[in-house]
């Protein structure tokens, strides 16, 4: 691991403890299992995110929430938005959204799908890419919604949608998804 990523993985361990301390927890850094992926105490959840100088951890009680997913990204210059875009929309979200969807949105739309990620994957332990996703309508106001067009297992399939939100601090954007214990709005749509 280069000097550089490997600092932000510490950096983000140590936010790691402190979120485990808040909860009363043995503060000790998570481990990282065979999959890279940290490995939380058996009653906490928690997700970790690091970017540049920058990084974050959050982490709760597994009776709160089956999954946590957290991402801290740099705001996108309009070439990189340009070279990842088809990567992060689907067909249907660059219809919707627009051909030439903006710089602001496509940081976003790839920030929350990696948070989606990180909340999903710990549960289902499913690899899934960008396009497992797609936004529900325009982010408004720290607020937007995914929904799933796969299935991923028997809790989170085609339709299930999540709420995401986010916020803006200098260079950067942060999204966060709590998913509840109890299931919401696991109706198939015709709309998409």
């Amino acid at each position: 691991m280069r000097a550089r990523r490997r600092a932000e993985f510490v950096a983000g361990r140590l936010c790691a403890i402190q979120s485990l301390k808040s909860l009363n927890s043995p503060a000790t850094a998570p481990a990282e299992g065979p999959d890279r992926a940290p490995v939380w105490p058996d009653n906490i959840i928690g997700s970790i995110t690091h970017s540049g100088h920058w990084a974050l951890s959050i982490a709760a009680g597994r009776q709160h929430y089956s999954g946590i997913g957290v991402d801290l990204e740099e705001q996108l210059s309009a070439q990189s938005a340009a070279e990842i875009r088809a990567q992060v929309f689907s067909e249907w979200e660059r219809q919707r959204f627009g051909i030439d969807v903006d710089a602001s949105l496509t940081g976003l739309a790839f920030s929350a799908k990696e948070s989606l990620f990180k909340a999903l994957y710990p549960i289902t332990r499913q690899h899934f890419g960008f396009h497992a996703a797609h936004i529900v309508d325009k982010p408004r106001n720290g607020f937007m919604q995914l929904r799933l067009d796969v299935d991923l297992d028997p809790q989170f399939r085609k339709g299930r949608q999540f709420d995401v939100q986010y916020d803006y601090f200098g260079d950067r954007l942060l999204t966060w998804i709590l998913v509840g214990k109890t299931r919401t709005n696991t109706s198939h749509t015709n709309d998409r």
